[in-house]
C-alpha cells in the first residue's frame, strides 16, 4: 500500500482508477455472495416476526370527555337532555367502570391469564382491589 507521500505524488487518473478498481471488486465480491447476503436478511426478517408474534399484547388508551353547555339559547333549539352535564358525566363514569364492563374487558384481553374464568368466580372483588 501506498504512503502519504506517494498518495500526494498520485495522479488524479491514478487515484480515480484504484477508486474504480476498489468499487469493482466488493461489487463482484457482493454479487458472489449474493445468496449468502439475501439468505441473512431474510433470516433476520423471519426471526424479527417470530419474536413480534410472541410478544403479549399490551395496549393504552386515554379518554378526555369535555362536557359543554349547551351555546344556543334555548328560544332557538330545545335542549335535547334535561340533566346536568355533570351528572350525566358522572353517570358515563358509572358505566364504564361497572363489574360486568369490567369483567368483559379482562376476560377478552386476557389480563388476569392464571384465572380460568373471571365471570364465574364469585369473589372476584377480592382481586380486583389489586389491580
Amino acid at each position: 500500500m501506498p504512503d502519504k507521500t506517494e498518495q500526494s505524488t498520485q495522479e488524479p487518473e491514478e487515484r480515480e482508477t484504484d477508486i474504480q478498481d476498489m468499487i469493482r471488486r466488493v461489487s463482484e465480491m457482493l454479487i458472489a455472495k449474493r445468496w449468502v447476503l439475501a439468505s441473512v436478511a431474510v433470516t433476520v426478517a423471519f426471526a424479527t416476526i417470530a419474536y413480534t408474534l410472541t410478544l403479549p399484547d399490551r395496549y393504552t388508551s386515554e379518554a378526555t370527555i369535555f362536557a359543554v353547555q349547551q351555546r344556543v339559547p334555548e328560544r332557538y333549539v330545545l335542549p335535547t337532555s334535561t340533566a346536568d352535564p355533570s351528572q350525566a358525566l358522572e353517570a358515563m363514569v358509572q358505566e364504564v367502570l361497572s363489574r360486568p364492563r369490567l369483567l368483559a374487558v379482562i376476560e377478552e384481553l386476557g389480563l388476569h391469564p392464571n384465572r380460568e374464568s373471571v365471570s364465574s368466580r364469585r369473589n372476584c372483588w377480592s382481586w380486583f382491589a389489586v389491580i
